[in-house]
């Protein structure tokens, strides 16, 4: 989206690809400071008159975002109260607007009690949800950017679909929301806020895969007990067979804490995961170089394997043996 090539090829996707992105979409074809051809416009455009959601999309993306913001400056007890008992489907746009932006406020000040919430579970309304979301993105940063609530948004519910919907949209914050999910310390890696974060960051870098390698480099580096654990998932999920080889040896020959991590952590999931990955690895090369790389990587990580039969003509203990006594002198 940043750099115009969606939209200079609007014609090569299909409808499902498109929909995430209707609220920059229509944002990009009526602005005044587009830097697209007249033809990309058009064709936008025209992408555009085959979703009828995107005239009520619209109307909420030109709502008077400064008067919402006036208001939640001046907000009382009493106008936060009236405004939760308004139901979003049928008030107007500049009320949805209003709607999102005071359930936003709330939301990042950890002031919601968990009422209203439900509206991000209403699949009828959700892309307007999300639109209104994006206005107060865009449009109120100092409030509303996305590396500031990112957080307390990772507690709502569907909080993975909401939240990257968001960012499809802003799409300047993609790096920064990412740099945040591999930082952020979170006490439990069982609870809802930390499966959030996790499948979230899947999402987000499933949208830039350029961002994988250097985040596994970022949680590496950074050498604690969580980061090593999300290393690994991301080494897991998002890299190829080959890619996941090179990866985890470099890391394991050049960071040491990694390979004591997967030690003394053989029960956690991350762990759990990377040795079947290892074992899907040796099945999926012939050469024994490969298979070699990943002795090498389940000696250095101390990985019980098993492996399947199409691979049983290497003798994996015995290989690990002669590595043992290979390394020891």
């Amino acid at each position: 989206m940043k750099n115009g090539t969606f939209i200079d090829n609007i014609d090569t996707f299909d409808l499902e690809q498109i929909q995430p992105f209707l609220p920059s979409l229509l944002l990009s074809s009526f602005s005044s400071a587009c830097v697209f051809s007249d033809e990309s416009l058009d064709q936008l455009r025209r992408r555009l008159l085959e979703f009828p959601q995107c005239n009520s999309l619209f109307q909420i993306l030109s709502a008077d975002v400064m008067a919402v913001e006036n208001d939640l400056n001046k907000a009382t007890v009493e106008d936060i109260d009236s405004i939760r008992k308004i139901p979003f489907e049928t008030a107007p746009p500049q009320m949805k607007l209003k709607i999102v932006a005071f359930l936003l406020d709330r939301i990042a000040r950890n002031m919601d009690d968990g009422t209203n919430l439900d509206i991000f579970e209403q699949e009828s309304t959700l892309e307007e949800v999300v639109c209104a979301m994006t206005v107060c993105a865009l449009y109120m940063p100092n409030r509303f950017d996305p590396a500031l609530i990112i957080h307390p948004l990772l507690s709502i519910p569907n909080a993975v679909t909401v939240i990257t919907m968001l960012i499809c949209n802003v799409s300047d914050s993609l790096e920064s929301t990412v740099d945040y999910l591999l930082r952020v310390q979170l006490l439990d890696d069982d609870n809802v806020i930390s499966k959030n974060r996790n499948n979230l960051l899947l999402k987000l870098l499933s949208i830039d895969p350029y961002l994988v390698e250097r985040s596994i480099s970022q949680l590496l580096d950074a050498n604690t007990s969580n980061g090593n654990s999300l290393a690994l998932m991301l080494i897991c999920v998002c890299l190829s067979s080959a890619q996941l080889i090179n990866n985890l040896l470099c890391a394991l020959l050049n960071k040491r804490s990694l390979a004591a991590f997967i030690h003394r952590s053989s029960d956690k999931p991350a762990v759990k995961l990377l040795r079947d990955r290892i074992s899907e690895a040796i099945s999926a090369f012939s050469s024994r170089f490969a298979v070699f790389s990943v002795i090498l990587i389940s000696y250095e990580a101390d990985l019980s394997l098993t492996t399947e039969s199409s691979c049983t003509h290497y003798d994996i203990q015995k290989l690990q043996a002669n590595f043992k006594e290979i390394r020891a002198n």
